[in-house]
Parts: structure tokens; sequence; C-alpha cells
């Protein structure tokens, strides 16, 4: 019977075109939404390797102070952070965690291999305010001065990129420039952007404002923040209180204090943007679609009475007419979805998005192969009730 089913398909496939086009578009519509959603909850699953929780962020606007002015400012508030009972630790940054549309990157170099990553700064504080466990080394602190090699602490995916299987601690990085860097320390996940967001490469170099060079550095760039982590359910006035004193110190600066977990929030509403778009479009399509091959079904079933009938007055029961027009949706349904498959396994193929892993498109076909089959059945019941209900002498009188 599935040969049958196949065979009149073919035998009608002027008729059938529009129809397989429109599950084949429906078919790679709901794979793209479906690899969206597959990744998105397969990067939720992941530690995001850092603790976002009670970490507040001090933003900082020096305007177009000078650098030694800067740097008597941050000295100051500096000496506050520490003497401010409620505060546990606190370091410098400029990392855009949680802020999924900026990104800074940069390229090293080692044994003639490129390595592309993101690159940020931290503060010797910087592990401690965000728990961040080290798993090689150590992470920056003040002795780590810039010399001749700058030291440089990696996460693991920036690792496996070169030296997998070994201690990456001690070894030698280049950049465009020739310039050495040498790795002090390894890190696990570093996911800035939010739980939704996939894993990256990350290199951090130490950030601070105790020496000229560092000091000139940071004074030309307004992406420097303070991160301070916070006792326990530490009352939120508070806020208002550190951020008074500390706009005494700094007069002529522009300060706000904002929270990790704020940051949080935003970042996740903002990532999830692309995939609610892609599944509002895929859904329309699929409504268009579905509606499409309804109407096809229910006008097939009536021009097909006399046959129908016939088959009843052989000794078809119910449930063979059930089989027969569901059966050849399915078949209409599965020639859509061969051809859809046919080009959307080319993207694991070939990797044509290397961040995204194998399993994931996988997880994604399979449920879009079930989708469409879901709205083929859901499509050809009510045509198929209708065709059961045929009577053979009404059928064959009509005739």
């Amino acid at each position: 019977m599935i040969k049958q089913f196949f065979k009149l398909i073919w035998n009608r496939k002027k008729h059938n075109f529009l129809m397989i086009s429109g599950i084949f578009f429906s078919f790679l519509a709901l794979a793209l939404v479906a690899t969206s959603i597959s990744y998105s909850f397969t990067n939720y699953a992941k530690p995001l390797g850092f603790n976002y929780e009670d970490v507040w962020i001090l933003n900082m606007d020096w305007k177009n102070l000078s650098s030694e002015s800067v740097g008597k400012t941050l000295t100051q508030i500096e000496k506050t952070l520490e003497s401010t009972k409620e505060i546990k630790s606190h370091a410098l940054s400029a990392n855009y965690i949680f802020q999924p549309m900026v990104y800074s990157g940069r390229d090293f170099f080692y044994e003639g291999k490129k390595l592309s990553c993101f690159s940020g700064e931290g503060g010797p504080g910087f592990s401690e305010v965000l728990d961040i466990e080290m798993i090689e080394g150590k992470w920056f602190n003040e002795s780590d001065h810039v010399g001749h090699r700058t030291p440089l602490v990696i996460n693991t995916d920036f690792k496996n990129k070169f030296a997998p299987d070994e201690n990456a601690v001690g070894k030698i990085v280049t950049d465009d420039d020739n310039d050495e860097y040498e790795i002090i320390g390894v890190i696990g996940e570093f996911r800035r952007s939010g739980e939704l967001a996939g894993s990256e490469s990350a290199v951090f170099q130490k950030s601070s404002y105790h020496d000229e060079k560092s000091l000139k550095q940071l004074t030309s760039d307004n992406w420097y923040r303070i991160l301070f982590r916070v006792e326990k359910d530490t009352p939120v006035a508070f806020e208002a209180q550190l951020l008074n004193r500390l706009k005494l110190i700094a007069k002529d600066w522009t300060l706000r204090i904002d929270t990790l977990d704020k940051a949080r929030k935003r970042a996740f509403k903002t990532t999830l943007i692309m995939p609610v778009i892609l599944a509002v479009v895929c859904g329309f399509l699929c409504i268009n679609v579905a509606l499409g091959l309804f109407g096809v079904i229910w006008y097939s079933t009536n021009r097909r009475k006399a046959e129908i009938g016939l088959r009843r007055a052989l000794g078809a029961n119910t449930r063979a007419i059930y089989a027969q027009i569901i059966g050849e949706t399915l078949a209409l349904a599965t020639v859509g979805i061969a051809f859809g498959c046919f080009l959307a396994f080319q993207f694991p193929i070939l990797d044509v998005i290397g961040f995204i892993d194998d399993s994931v498109y996988y997880y994604a076909f399979a449920a879009s192969i079930i989708g469409i089959y879901a709205i083929a059945v859901i499509c050809a019941l009510y045509p198929a009730w209708l065709a059961a209900r045929i009577q053979p002498a009404e059928a064959l009188h009509n005739e």
C-alpha cells in the first residue's frame, strides 16, 4: 500500500507540486527554529563559569580628565570599597559581561596556528569577585607587572585550540605585532553573554592603574568598570548610600551602580529576540501550509467519493479508509521532508556554523520531522472522518 501511495503522488506530481514545496519550506523553517531552540537549551544546561549573584557594577565616566587625576580618584575609590564592611571583594573589569551585542575580539598565534578569541581584562581580584575556579596556574596579582612578556589567563575553550592534552601554563603565544604573551592560568567556561549564549574562547589581560603604562591604557577606554561582591542580603538602601559616598570622592565623574543580576536578565531577553522572531515567522508559514494542505485533502476526498464508496462496497472498513487518507497525506509530507533533509543535512556535514555541535542539528531535524508529520496527520483527520462516513449506496447512487 505504501508503494501505491507514492505512485499516486507521482501520477499527480503537477497537482501536488505546490503542496510539496510548501512542506519543503515549512520543514526548513521548522529546522531553523528548532536548531535555535535546541542550541539555546543546550547552552542553558552548561555552567556560566562565574557567579553573578550579589555582584554589583560601578559604572564610571571620568570624561576628559587627566590620567594622573583619574589614578588618584581610583585609588580613593578603592580605599573606600576596601573599608566598607558590606563589600567582600572588588576588581577592575573590562569584559562586557552580560552584553551579548558587544564583542571585543583578538587573534593570537601559536606554532603557526591562528587562535581567534574574545579579549577581556580583569584586575587582581577579578576571579575572587566572580568566584571563578582556576583549573591551571593562577589569576593575576599585583606582582604580575607588564614586562617583556604580558601575562595572560585563558579559558579551556581557548586552550583546547592549541594544547588540549597539555599543561598550558608557561606557553608563549604571540599577536599580530609579534608581541609575546605568557599564559599564567587557565579557567573553565566563561560565557559572558548569558545562559543562552554558547561557549567561546576567551583570554584575559591584567587591568591596573598602579603604573603609568596601565593607567594611560585604562584612561583611553571608558569601558572599564569596578565589580564588587557585597554581603548576602545587603539592603537596597546601601546602593544609594555607597553611591553618595563615591560621588563625594569623584565629584567630576558620572557614576552609576547596577547589578550583574539585572544585566543578566536584560541579556536573557536580548538573546531571546531572534528565536522568538524566527518562531513567529515559522508559525505563520506552518499555519498557511496547514490550511493549504487541509484544503487540498478535503477537496480531493470530495472528488473521490465514488472511489471511496466502491471500496466500502467491496468490504473496506472505517479503519481502512482512515489509513488510506492519512497514509496518502503522510506520503506527500515524506516527499517534502526528503527534499528538506537533503538540504538541511548539508549544514552539519559541511560545518557551516562551526560553533553549533552536530548533535544540536540532529535533535532539531528530528523535532522538525515529527512536527511536519504531526501537522500532516492533524490536517488529514477531518477529511478522513468525512470519507469514513461515506455510505456505498449513497456514493454509487450519485454516480
